[in-house]
């Protein structure tokens, strides 16, 4: 018990209530410790606290007890000895924190915290307070306390002196704490004492891991950079899959005993003394995954920093994905989807090898770095090391995105595979191994093609209207059989030694057709021969003063079985005094088999021959008389005999070196759907199309000879200076190879092809100008499936229909623009003048086409010119094909038959088709739908009998169509079947001749006949009622009954009035002249021809006149007037009534004396005829 506490508890066990219980405590002396006391009667224990008694002594509690049946009983305890035990000190750690320090950096206070002193569950351990001291040796009392004396701190376990000065770094400080308990004793714990004045904790390092790892089962670690001013005592190190950030971190150090494992998935801290670098083996780390090192630094006082690596490790096991070996330029551009790649790879250039890295990549940890290789490849698909030649060596290189590489110095032979090897790394430093395909040398052009505009091959489209979409179409042909043949054409070889068509080498002397022709002799000498090849040797003549030449002849027949001839070509290699004046030659011409002719341009009088021909002429460099310089050049010509038609000239200029060989095409394959056949030329140099002869005679595209050979241009001889060695120069002509049609699509235009590499791509452009696409960028529009190729390695699964194909592409969104503006020129006086002025925009479609290898060829349409106007009406008008197919009528006879006149014009792309329709109404089409009937303006359906009806009107709607597509519709005004015929009777009483004129109607001049009098001669009129239904009149006069030698028949009710009269000599019609009499005879009369206009009648002679009255039906018939006579006042007139002969009496005037003579004049006449006689005014 305690020395000043006392406790008693009971149990009484006594069911009876208590009246009430007291307690007293005595020593065992029976020494009163505690005077007795009333405790409450429900109570089962005493308490007491003024106890004074010593260590050793013994005390027994006394209970008295009385309960209600007023019995009493006294209790006993059996004692308890005061036993005072010491106080059980706490732990004292210097700093305020629970981890203690050995060093501090302040000199102006101390701190310490500890544990609590004693047992707060045991009264006799229960603290009741703390005092705390400082010193500066812990060894003696009084030096605990000699810094700071002892302070009362209460019951805090932790306290601050400040306002110090302690010394720094030389003293060790030492903090005692004095804990007080219940029971009287006390006790002291102090510190193990700290250094102050030293920097505060310990300085954070740098932990490293590498980027990446290929093992599972262990990783190394290594740090630097811990500091502190004392040494670390320990680091200890920690791996998990979780970045923590740095306050988490921090945290890390509060527990150093804590390995803190549950934050981390590998391994929670482990203690790895002073070491720096560490492998952590027996771990299992998982594939893919990132793991982050916390490293944990104690320094010997307890200062603790942690320190996360500055990045993870990717663990990855798996070496790099395979990617593809592109190769070439083109293969830049070619989609690569997942592992395809080009069975096949080419190049055009044999001295360096680009390639293309692409899909090279590794999920984990990246790829890191290639190494590369070509070997020659002597087995196709065996990868194994023995089938592969190495010629450039290993070139390694980092990783970017797009690799690119390039073996250069090299030499690479055609037609011989070679092969690029790539060793690819990834960071955690494993490999993987890929192949290019086999390398093939295309050292060919691709074959251009023809481009037509619209999407039908055998039409090219002209005209457009639309200004969004262009459409174009081509045709694509797979890769040949490394340049041996062409798509077109079925091609023989020609043979020097064994020829296999007719061929001459030939003697003449002279050059036919050439001025200065006569200075050279042709002899079979200059001609050799051999298997593929010949050559022609042009020298100076050692005996004469002439040069010798030769010339080599094939006939060829091109029509029949030849539409292509090409041949190589090399040289000439000659002396330098000859080099301005060789003039290597290949001639076209129908002249005698055995003759030779050419073309001189510099010829200006010209020197005809009498045959057709066609030529290529090859021209080096040459200085005229005049000082100037002619660039080289090829010359392409044509001429007709004899001067009939125009010469051709075609000037190319020759940029190449002629010492090597090079190839010439003529292409005498043209399109069938022109209008003529025979009349171009194309002219391909190396494969190029350079230029087209138009207007070539056609004899030349029949039985033809052609002739190689050389001459000396203007007539030029060398000087000879040895006989042995006179001047010579030597063209040599090899591969001679005719073709005929294979493919019926080459009538309209040639297919784009490869020669040694397939053609992987088409790009389709648009440009102001053939070859450019400053409108419509190039775009990709075809990209051909895989080409069966030969080559030494095989293409597998390759398109074996894919020969030939059509190609149609369209480019869109284009806002092209409807008009060029364009600018002319006007020479007026020094300057020229100039005017803007528009024209409809004309485009050029172009087609670039790729080879695997890179190589690029371009071709254009011929143009496409855009109209956004459609066609315009000018007329549209019925005719009565029963009356006149040219005279526009509203009203017809016939019920059986509609037919149309009309005229459009459009003036940019023309009318090409024309539709019409026939119906019952304005623009209505129930009779006859639109039908085409081509470019005619007429057109009639005669199968509406029983369908047309009287006095119904018709119409029909004209649609015409244009270049472009456009189209507009018009519509006639209708055409009326008009059924009945008028009564001729009842004109008869409306026509009449005119009064005015002094007509004596009605003067019987004959028993027998009416016959009316005029007295005019120059003038006669006719005029006619008003009748509606009238269509027109027609009017003739003649001197018997039927004639129109007077005025021939002649429309006089056009102009729908009442009356026609003649007069001065011109027809006037209702009172308005519509022209002089001799001309409108002669627009009705072929042949018709008079100086001057003139009308006249005869007097005494009887004229008739027809009148021809029409409806508007155009049923017609005559109304004959009275004949009629002109009898002038002064004329005397006879008749003869019964066929009697007459005599006639008048006078002779004479002019000086007005005498008048008389005149026997007799005359028989036949019944009804008068005979008239004039006077004679002037006697000659």
């Amino acid at each position: 018990m305690s020395t000043s506490a006392t406790e008693a508890s009971w149990f009484l066990g006594n069911k009876c209530s208590l009246q009430e219980q007291k307690w007293e405590l005595r020593r065992a002396d029976d020494l009163i410790a505690v005077p007795l006391r009333l405790i409450d009667s429900a109570s089962q224990s005493a308490v007491d606290d003024s106890l004074i008694g010593k260590d050793g002594e013994t005390y027994r509690s006394f209970l008295y007890v009385a309960d209600n049946l007023n019995r009493t009983f006294t209790l006993r305890s059996d004692g308890t000895t005061i036993s005072v035990e010491p106080l059980q000190p706490g732990t004292v750690r210097d700093g305020t924190e629970s981890n203690d320090i050995d060093y501090q950096s302040s000199t102006a206070s101390i701190s310490a915290n500890w544990d609590n002193f004693g047992d707060a569950v045991r009264p006799s351990q229960r603290i009741i307070g703390y005092k705390v001291a400082v010193g500066n040796d812990r060894r003696y009392t009084s030096a605990k306390s000699n810094v700071v004396p002892f302070t009362d701190v209460g019951l805090n376990t932790g306290h601050t002196f400040k306002n110090l000065r302690l010394t720094p770094k030389t003293v060790r400080y030492y903090v005692t704490v004095r804990g007080f308990g219940a029971s009287g004793v006390w006790t002291d714990y102090t510190s193990d004492g700290i250094y102050v004045g030293y920097a505060k904790g310990i300085k954070a390092g740098h932990v490293f891991l590498p980027k990446y790892q290929s093992t599972t089962n262990e990783l190394t670690v290594h740090w630097t950079d811990f500091e502190s001013e004392k040494f670390i005592e320990n680091y200890e190190f920690a791996v998990g899959k979780i970045s923590y950030n740095e306050s988490v971190v921090k945290t890390f150090c509060d527990y150093l005993t804590s390995d803190y494992s549950s934050f981390f998935d590998v391994t929670g801290f482990q203690n790895v003394g002073t070491d720096t670098v560490v492998t952590l083996s027996g771990v299992s780390l998982s594939h893919g995954e990132t793991y982050y090192v916390i490293v944990r630094a104690v320094d010997v006082a307890k200062n603790c920093i942690a320190a996360i690596s500055e990045r993870p490790v990717l663990v990855d096991i798996t070496p790099p994905e395979e990617g593809v070996v592109l190769i070439g330029n083109a293969a830049r551009n070619n989609e690569v989807n997942g592992k395809t790649k080009l069975e096949l790879s080419f190049l055009e250039n044999r001295n360096e090898v680009p390639i293309l890295l692409k899909e090279f990549k590794d999920g984990e940890s990246g790829v890191e770095s290639y190494r590369v290789s070509l070997s020659e490849w002597n087995e196709c698909g065996n990868y194994s090391a023995s089938t592969m030649r190495l010629i450039a060596k290993d070139a390694e290189f980092d990783f970017e995105d797009i690799t690119e590489y390039v073996f250069s110095s090299v030499n690479l032979e055609p037609f011989t595979p070679y092969v690029v090897r790539v060793v690819s790394k990834n960071n955690a430093g494993l490999t993987s191994v890929a192949y290019s395909s086999p390398i093939l040398i295309d050292d060919m052009n691709p074959q251009s093609g023809t481009v037509k505009d619209g999407q039908t091959w055998k039409d090219d489209l002209g005209y457009q209207f639309s200004l969004d979409t262009v459409n174009g179409v081509f045709i694509h042909n797979s890769v040949l059989q490394n340049g041996s043949s062409d798509p077109c054409y079925n091609t023989n070889l020609y043979s020097f030694e064994k020829p296999n068509l007719d061929s001459t080498k030939i003697t003449q002397n002279g050059l036919l057709g050439v001025k200065e022709g006569s200075s050279i002799e042709y002899q079979e000498g200059q001609v050799r021969s051999g298997l593929n090849k010949a050559n022609i040797t042009l020298q100076r003549s050692t005996t004469t003063n002439i040069m010798l030449s030769g010339a080599y002849g094939v006939v060829l027949d091109i029509m029949s079985t030849k539409r292509r001839m090409s041949f190589r070509l090399k040289g000439p290699s000659s002396s330098a005094e000859l080099d301005a004046y060789v003039i290597a030659s290949v001639v076209f011409w129908n002249g005698p088999r055995g003759t030779v002719g050419d073309y001189d341009p510099e010829d200006c009088n010209g020197t005809n021959v009498e045959y057709d021909s066609m030529g290529m002429q090859l021209r080096p460099r040459y200085v005229k008389v005049d000082g100037t310089t002619a660039d080289p050049e090829i010359l392409l010509w044509t001429r007709f005999a004899n001067g009939t038609s125009d010469e051709q000239t075609i000037h190319l200029p020759l940029t190449v070196n002629l010492q090597n060989f090079h190839r010439f095409t003529f292409d005498f394959a043209n399109d069938e759907s022109t209008v003529s056949l025979r009349s171009s030329v194309s002219f391909n140099f190396d494969e190029s199309q350079l230029a087209v002869l138009h207007n070539v005679p056609e004899s030349i595209f029949g039985t033809t000879n052609v002739i190689f050979h050389s001459w000396n241009r203007d007539g030029f001889l060398p000087g000879l200076v040895d006989v042995f060695n006179p001047p010579k120069t030597t063209i040599e002509i090899s591969d001679i190879e005719f073709s005929a049609k294979l493919n019926n699509s080459c009538d309209y235009g040639k297919p784009f092809y490869g020669w040694k590499s397939p053609i992987i791509e088409y790009q389709a452009g648009i440009g102001w100008q053939p070859l450019t696409d400053d409108v419509k960028e190039f775009e990709t529009v075809f990209r051909p499936s895989k080409s069966c190729v030969k080559t030494p390695c095989p293409v597998s699964n390759c398109d074996m229909n894919s020969t030939t194909k059509m190609v149609p592409f369209n480019l869109t969104n284009l806002h092209l623009a409807p008009y060029a503006n364009r600018t002319a020129y006007v020479q007026t006086g020094l300057l020229p003048l100039s005017s803007q002025y528009r024209q409809p925009a004309m485009y050029f479609v172009t087609i670039k086409a790729v080879t695997a290898s890179g190589r690029i060829v371009v071709a254009s349409s011929n143009g496409l010119t855009i109209d956004v106007t459609p066609p315009v009406p000018v007329f549209v008008d019925h005719v009565d094909v029963s009356w006149d197919v040219y005279e526009p009528t509203r009203h017809q006879s016939s019920n059986s038959t509609i037919a149309l006149r009309w005229r459009f014009y459009d003036l940019e792309s023309f009318v090409v088709d024309y539709q019409w329709a026939v119906g019952t109404a304005y623009a209505a089409t129930d009779l006859q739908r639109f039908l085409s009937i081509g470019l005619k303006t007429f057109a009639m359906n005669d199968r509406l009998e029983g369908i047309i009806q009287p006095n119904k009107t018709y119409y029909a709607s004209v649609r015409a169509t244009n270049g472009a597509g456009l189209t507009d519709v018009a519509h006639s005004l209708g055409v009326t079947y008009v059924a009945s015929a008028l009564n001729p009777d009842a004109f008869n009483q409306t026509i009449v001749l005119l009064n005015r004129f002094e007509l004596d109607s009605g003067k019987n001049l004959s028993v027998d006949i009416q016959i009316d009098r005029i007295k005019y001669t120059d003038r006669l009129g006719v005029s006619w009622g008003d009748i509606s239904l009238l269509d027109t009149i027609y009017w003739q006069i003649g001197t018997n009954l039927k004639g129109d030698d007077v005025l021939p028949e002649m429309d006089v009710g056009f102009a729908g009035g009442s009356e026609a009269v003649i007069e001065n000599a011109s027809l006037i019609l209702n009172g308005e002249n519509v022209g002089g009499l001799t001309e409108l005879i002669a627009r009705v009369k072929p042949g018709y021809s008079e100086s001057e206009n003139f009308f006249r009648l005869e007097p005494g002679r009887i004229t008739y006149h027809r009148i021809k009255v029409c409806d508007l039906s155009h049923q017609c018939f005559d109304v004959v007037p009275n004949p009629i006579v002109v009898i002038r006042d002064e004329d005397a007139v006879e008749m003869s009534v019964s066929n009697e002969s007459l005599r006639l009496f008048v006078k002779k005037q004479n002019l000086v004396d007005d005498d008048v003579n008389p005149v026997d004049k007799s005359h028989s006449v036949s019944i009804e005829q008068l005979m008239v006689c004039d006077p004679v005014k002037h006697l000659l």
